[in-house]
């Protein structure tokens, strides 16, 4: 199964693996609900997964796949390498992060492992994310709802579940998120999650 928003990757991946007869796009679309909601009848024995998406992100794709079926075999795909989101996409359960410009031998055999029950090793060269504030100075500077609020979207809670589960109205949540983001100077969810996991701010298994 082929994800990703961008359709002249989707036919350049279909290109690469065409004439190839080990391989079959079982399904493709451009948004992570889609594939979400296509999963069940594709059953694809891996799925190629773009990180950066409108809508469902790639990270929050990951975990709704994983949640329908743990045995679910993802490679994320993205133009970014960045340790953060590389971290982001391990932490969901992931079986490896490529780079889009990788090879084409290289793309093919990332799939054949991953079919095999493998994992990927992490990209050569990825970016070394820049340290960022220590974790009792990022407590201090999120508060006790904040981190609360955070603590949630590491478990990949949405926004209204996140008011639901903290008996706050959807906007209140909306504004802690934004605030989080700006606070811990991060562009987006699947960052923050990264940082978070990262610096022990919160562990995955937290919860409210």
């Amino acid at each position: 199964m082929l994800v990703d928003d961008h359709l002249v990757v989707r036919r350049g991946i279909e290109h690469v693996l065409a004439d190839d007869p080990e391989f079959e796009i079982v399904a493709e679309m451009g948004d992570g609900a889609a594939a979400v909601a296509a999963y069940r009848d594709a059953r694809p024995d891996v799925v190629l997964l773009d990180v950066r998406m409108p809508g469902l992100s790639g990270i929050d794709t990951a975990r709704a796949l994983l949640a329908e079926d743990p045995g679910a075999r993802i490679i994320a795909l993205s133009s970014f390498t960045t340790e953060d989101l590389i971290d982001a996409m391990m932490a969901a359960g992931v079986r490896g992060y490529l780079p889009k410009e990788v090879s084409e031998t290289a793309l093919k055999e990332a799939l054949h492992r991953v079919a095999r029950g493998e994992s990927l090793a992490r990209p050569a060269g990825s970016a070394a994310a820049p340290r960022g504030p220590e974790t009792g100075d990022l407590a201090q500077v999120l508060g006790t709802q904040q981190l609360k609020v955070l603590a949630l979207m590491v478990k990949g809670l949405t926004n209204p579940e996140i008011a639901a589960l903290l008996s706050i109205t959807r906007p209140t949540a909306r504004y802690h998120v934004s605030a989080i983001l700006k606070k811990l100077d991060v562009s987006n969810r699947a960052e923050a999650v990264a940082l978070a996991v990262r610096s022990g701010l919160v562990r995955d298994e937290d919860g409210f």
